[in-house]
C-alpha cells in the first residue's frame, strides 16, 4: 500500500469558503478522476460535492442533492459524467457490487464520493481524499491527500497557486 501525503489543507470560515476551495477544487478535474470525501456527518461532504460539481462544469440551473437514499445521482457535463455516490447506507461491500460501483468508478468519469472512508479497500490510490474536519459550528479543517503526490499536486498548484 502507498503511503498518502496531504498536498494542500485550507481552514473555512463559512460554508460559502468551503464552496469556493470545492470550486476551485472542481476547475482541474478531468475524466477518471475519484474523489473521496470523509469527514463527520455535518461536516460538509454535500456541500463540497456541490462546489465540486460547480467548479467541474455543472450549471447554476442543477441543484446537486445528497445521495443519501438514492446512493448514486448521475449529472452530466458537456462531455464527461459527474457521479456523486454516498456510502453511508451501506452494510457490507458486496454491495457495491450491485450498485456497478468499480464501473462507474473505473469509467473515466468524475466520481465524488461521501462516506468512501467506510470502504478504506476500495479507495484507488490515484484518488484524492478530502477530509473535512468540523472544528466549529461555522469553522472547518479542509485537508487534501492522496497516494500520487506529485500528480495531484501539479494540478492542484493552478487551482491554489498561493498556497
Amino acid at each position: 500500500m502507498q503511503e498518502i501525503k496531504i498536498i494542500r489543507q485550507f481552514l473555512s470560515e463559512s460554508e460559502e469558503s468551503t464552496f469556493e476551495i470545492s470550486q476551485l477544487l472542481g476547475s482541474v478535474l478531468h475524466g477518471g478522476d475519484n474523489i473521496a470525501l470523509t469527514g463527520n456527518l455535518g461536516a460538509g461532504k454535500t456541500r463540497m460535492a456541490q462546489g465540486i460539481a460547480k467548479g467541474a462544469g455543472l450549471g447554476d440551473e442543477y441543484y446537486i442533492a445528497s445521495p443519501t437514499f438514492t446512493l448514486i445521482n448521475e449529472h452530466h457535463l458537456d462531455d464527461l459524467i459527474y457521479y456523486h455516490m454516498d456510502l453511508y447506507r451501506l452494510g457490507e461491500s458486496d454491495e457495491l457490487i450491485e450498485l456497478d460501483f468499480f464501473e462507474i468508478i473505473r469509467s473515466g468519469n468524475i466520481t465524488v464520493c461521501e462516506w468512501w472512508d467506510l470502504f478504506p479497500e476500495t479507495i484507488p490510490p490515484d484518488a484524492l481524499i478530502i477530509e473535512i474536519l468540523k472544528t466549529s459550528e461555522n469553522t472547518r479543517t479542509i485537508i487534501l491527500k492522496t497516494a500520487t503526490f506529485e500528480a495531484w499536486n501539479d494540478r492542484l498548484s493552478k487551482a491554489f497557486p498561493k498556497n
